[in-house]
């Protein structure tokens, strides 16, 4: 494929808020990530899983939910302002670290750090 030589009409979906199963029980505003199969399951640092934003209420094993994309606050673990923009890790549902644990999966960016915890953006 070649670079445009002229305008082009880019369609465009905004993924704000997005369907699952879930794979196993997951408790509203956690952060939520999906498996190989597709499911979603709370996040954690857990191989394969990919983080897909947090949970808009609760849901049993098998029950469908909504996961907004977005920027939420999140309870840290060695994080700054220092680190606005920097890539953070999944240390469990509710909280985010500065390295990778084991698998390092990567919960999100750092959008700003204050008194209601860290503001990621992720999903």
């Amino acid at each position: 494929m070649s670079a445009l030589t002229q305008s082009r009409d880019t369609i465009e979906r905004v993924p704000s808020v997005r369907r699952f199963v879930a794979g196993a029980a997951i408790h509203c505003g956690a952060l939520v990530a999906v498996n190989a199969d597709g499911e979603a399951v709370p996040a954690s640092d857990s191989a394969g899983l990919k983080v897909v934003g947090r949970a808009e209420h609760s849901a049993a094993e098998d029950a469908t939910i909504l996961v907004r994309t977005g920027c939420f606050a999140y309870d840290g673990t060695g994080i700054t302002r220092a680190d606005l923009g920097a890539t953070v890790y999944v240390a469990d549902d509710q909280t985010v670290a500065k390295s990778g644990g084991t698998n390092s999966i990567v919960a999100g960016r750092v959008f700003d750090v204050d008194e209601d915890g860290v503001w990621i953006i992720c999903g």
